[in-house]
């Protein structure tokens, strides 16, 4: 997953990147 802003998750991490989907 290339730095890209949260879809699934509710809000992306700092940096755009997001762990993984946070509900």
């Amino acid at each position: 997953m290339a730095s890209e802003p949260s879809l699934s998750s509710n809000r992306p991490s700092e940096g755009g990147v997001v762990p993984a989907d946070t509900p």
